[in-house]
């Protein structure tokens, strides 16, 4: 051609798409990622949620025990010193566990959350509210992780439900919540506040025995909530874990089944 136009042959645009040149196709969505093996971290999560089941059982027995002891002696009744004694080392034995076994749950749990994440992307074109990254971003921003967390693993349940076929047309965020993950978050969100409360209490009342007392009842009830929200977000990763590999087996996605380890 003339005038100053440039020309392009069929070989120079041979060699641009190998060299990874996108060409616009109206037409064309994008392609689905590939899974991941979610197997392996979903059994790490639930195990290590588990131990903070065991250990919360433990900890309502000490702390109910200690709970009697105050109660006692603020009534006036005499508690032997040994009993006292035995009661607070299994305490603090126990709290020592808890803090070896804190981290590496919610770091366990944290990456099975991601890796969940990042499979939404073989089976929904989107959009989605969230990034695998943000998602676990979500639970670190002060005020923001009141909220956020709880709307990412919503987003998670719903795009996963198996019902909705993988890349239908229809929105999964139409899908229903039901009564599990609001469940899971409530449960956590109130042991938070206990803990604090129960920080506070021990900070301030230094010394009094009334306060002792407060102290004790906020951990039997922080424990007490530890129970069911371990056992919730157990059930969330299993039946995600579920749901995923409901809609590999679908046939929709050329991908290793999600029962893979790795």
């Amino acid at each position: 051609m003339t005038g100053g136009e440039s020309t392009v042959d069929a070989p120079r645009a041979v060699e641009d798409a190998d060299a990874g040149l996108e060409v616009a196709n109206p037409g064309e969505t994008e392609a689905p990622s590939p899974l991941k093996p979610l197997l392996a971290r979903s059994i790490a999560a639930v195990l290590l949620l588990g131990g903070q089941v065991v250990l919360a059982l433990l900890f309502l027995v000490a702390q109910g025990q200690r709970l009697v002891f105050l109660i006692r002696l603020a009534s006036g009744v005499a508690v032997a010193r040994a009993d006292l004694v035995a009661t607070a080392s299994l305490i603090s034995l126990l709290a020592s566990a808890s803090l070896l076994m804190a981290l590496p749950t919610g770091v366990a749990f944290l990456i099975w959350f991601h890796r969940a994440h990042r499979n939404l992307r073989s089976f929904r074109s989107g959009p989605f509210a969230f990034t695998p990254a943000s998602a676990v971003g979500s639970f670190f921003i002060p005020f923001v992780n009141l909220v956020r967390p709880y709307e990412a693993m919503r987003e998670l349940w719903q795009a996963t439900d198996p019902i909705v076929r993988p890349f239908d047309e229809g929105p999964h965020g139409l899908v229903p919540v039901g009564w599990l993950v609001p469940s899971w978050w409530l449960l956590f969100a109130g042991r938070a506040i206990l803990s604090w409360f129960a920080l506070f209490h021990s900070g301030s009342g230094r010394g009094s025995l009334d306060a002792a007392i407060t102290t004790a009842w906020s951990l039997v009830a922080y424990h007490a909530l530890t129970i069911p929200a371990a056992a919730t977000a157990i059930a969330l990763v299993y039946l995600i874990e579920r749901r995923l590999d409901a809609l590999a087996a679908s046939g929709s996605v050329g991908a290793p089944r999600l029962d893979s380890v790795a």
